[in-house]
Order: structure tokens, then C-alpha cells, then sequence
């Protein structure tokens, strides 16, 4: 059984989305809004969900891993 993800775990998940953005985009701030898209959209695409709050629960380690390691 799937359980998704908590408000706190959603909240600790877009927080990891920020900060990866951010470290990615220091120098060029432009590019953020493209990376926020790609990121969600990687991130939907390896957990094969459509919003990344359907999340299991039991993956929320793999997914801030992911997160931390994504690359454009």
C-alpha cells in the first residue's frame, strides 16, 4: 500500500528542491524557473507519480537523494 507523503515531509521535499536550485543557479538567476520545471519534472518522471507530494512515504530518503545529486 502507497502512503504519500505528510505536509511536513512535502514541505522538507520543496525545501531540498530550493536549495538544490539555488546552489545550481548562485551565478545565473535566470536559469532558476528552468530548473525548478526540469527538477519536478525528473523527479515525477523517477517515481512515476504526477505530483511529487504522491510520493511513498517509505521512499522519501531516495527522493531528497535524487534531489541532491540532480543534474540538468
Amino acid at each position: 500500500m502507497i502512503v504519500s507523503l505528510l505536509p511536513g515531509e512535502q514541505r522538507r521535499i520543496r525545501s531540498c528542491i530550493s536549495q538544490r536550485v539555488y546552489d545550481l543557479t548562485k551565478k545565473r538567476r535566470s536559469d532558476s524557473s528552468v530548473f525548478y520545471k526540469s527538477i519536478h519534472r525528473d523527479l515525477k518522471s523517477k517515481f512515476n507519480v504526477t505530483s511529487y507530494k504522491e510520493i511513498d512515504r517509505r521512499s522519501i530518503l531516495d527522493a531528497i537523494k535524487f534531489i541532491e545529486s540532480w543534474r540538468p
